[in-house]
């Protein structure tokens, strides 16, 4: 089966511009599964990269086909605790996703790597103890951040908005949550908002992302919070 790419592009915007779009997009466009009653959630990633670090140095070379590999959960539910792989080609984005229980997570962490590939059927998990393994793949740092997340479910379009991003390296601690060491990513009042879909953006959700006047730029959470962790 052929992997479908999906065109994903970035702004770092400041608050202000974020609120007049937010405004904006409240009215044609509902709010994704995972936002509470203010149409807002918690996302905690633990980001992995081999030995070389290679996933962040493709990014800072600015690869034309590059991955990284995390693993992710939206507040406090670690039940909602998924395995992704991210995959960048020509700046594309394709997203392979398969859910991680408790159990996988400790042998993950534990480094039962071969135990774990032996006792699931799943081809992402068994391809991620394999690059653990041969590759030395381990966490590096986690990020998190606040996100309220419009969609346009018929075209499969989301836009997010994420606020107050930082990173810590309190790796122990990931399914626990508050973080003592956070390194805050964005200068204050500065966030990120991700424009995603597949072929086409329809024309309404582009002129309201131009109305505000901002430049589409690069922004890996991943790469930005490593260098964050490791200049202190």
């Amino acid at each position: 089966m052929l992997k479908k790419y999906r065109n994903e592009w970035k702004y770092c915007c400041s608050a202000y511009n974020l609120e007049q779009l937010r405004n904006r997009l409240c009215c044609v466009l509902e709010h994704d599964k995972h936002s509470d009653d203010k149409g807002l959630y918690i996302v905690r990633s633990l980001y992995f990269d081999d030995i070389r670090n290679s996933c962040a140095m493709a990014v800072n070379a600015g690869a034309s086909k590059r991955f990284k590999y995390r693993l992710r959960y939206y507040g406090d539910d670690i039940n909602t605790l998924h395995l992704e792989l991210k995959e960048k080609v020509y700046g594309r984005c394709h997203k392979s996703s398969c859910a991680i229980s408790s159990e996988q997570f400790d042998m993950l962490i534990k480094g039962e790597i071969w135990d774990l590939f032996w006792n699931t059927n799943n081809n992402l998990l068994k391809k991620f103890c394999i690059d653990i393994a041969t590759k030395g793949f381990s966490p590096k740092v986690i990020t998190e951040y606040e996100r309220e997340a419009f969609v346009e479910p018929n075209l499969n379009v989301r836009v997010t908005i994420d606020r107050n991003i930082f990173a810590s390296l309190d790796l122990e601690n990931f399914l626990k949550g508050n973080y003592q060491d956070k390194q805050f990513l964005q200068p204050k009042g500065m966030h990120v908002l991700e424009v995603k879909f597949d072929d086409f953006i329809p024309k309404y959700i582009h002129q309201l992302v131009n109305m505000i006047g901002i430049i589409q730029t690069s922004f890996s959470k991943y790469y930005i919070g490593l260098q964050k962790v490791m200049e202190n």
